[in-house]
């Protein structure tokens, strides 16, 4: 896999772990794992592409990690708009509520 490939796959397995730091209490058992957990994906990740790490590299994916918690972070406010039930912590769910109607 190339770097952008990586990217995007950090990116994307980031999103659903954004929503659910989104839901829960700050610094709490929570928040620790949507953060952390993902990290060990991410490193996964790099791993299993080959990737070296080098500076650019792990810029890149920390740029990706990153941009993907904030982005499922930020999915938050318009899924509770479009949603007349409280949202959950976990976004396939939510999507899936909102599909159904």
């Amino acid at each position: 896999m190339t770097l952008w490939v990586d990217m995007a796959v950090v990116l994307a397995l980031n999103v659903p772990f954004g929503y659910w730091r989104g839901n829960v209490r700050r610094l709490s058992r929570q928040w620790f794992l949507a953060v952390h957990v993902p990290v060990v994906l991410a490193i996964l990740v790099r791993l299993a592409s080959h990737l070296p790490l080098e500076p650019m590299t792990l810029g890149a994916m920390v740029v990706a990690f990153f941009t993907g918690q904030t982005a499922g972070q930020k999915l938050r406010a318009p899924l509770s708009v479009l949603l007349s039930a409280p949202l959950t912590s976990w976004l396939p769910l939510d999507l899936v509520r909102l599909i159904m109607g």
